[in-house]
């Protein structure tokens, strides 16, 4: 795949995943090509809920700057603010997985990997 296509995959996968989210009732931020360690920003007011959310591909892995940001995140312990990685399959399916570890990007999302629809998605 080319760069091109591949830049155009991951811009429609973070469209899809702002789409997704907006649609759950957060307020939503994309922050493309910036120097924050994440894509998108999504703040849901009523339930006081902030995601700081990283779009990543199946065979994708956080950079060190991510790795840092995700663990710093999971060291506050806040469950209203979370660090996620959000994956698209190829059938459009927004996945959601919290596990940011450097093994996680080899589980392929299957069962080993801790998979989890946000808490108002039926």
């Amino acid at each position: 795949m080319n760069l091109k296509v591949a830049k155009m995959k991951g811009i429609n996968a973070e469209r899809k995943v702002v789409e997704f989210l907006s649609n759950l009732g957060y307020k939503v931020w994309r922050v493309p090509m910036s120097l924050l360690p994440f894509d998108i920003l999504a703040v849901d007011v009523e339930d006081k809920e902030i995601r700081f959310v990283e779009v990543k591909t199946l065979k994708s892995k956080l950079s060190p700057r991510q790795l840092w940001f995700a663990k710093l995140i999971e060291q506050l312990d806040i469950p209203s603010i979370n660090f996620n990685i959000a994956v698209v399959t190829d059938d459009g399916k927004v996945l959601f997985c919290y596990c940011p570890t450097e093994e996680c990007r080899y589980c392929g999302f299957n069962e080993v990997c801790k998979i989890y629809k946000l808490k108002r998605e039926k």
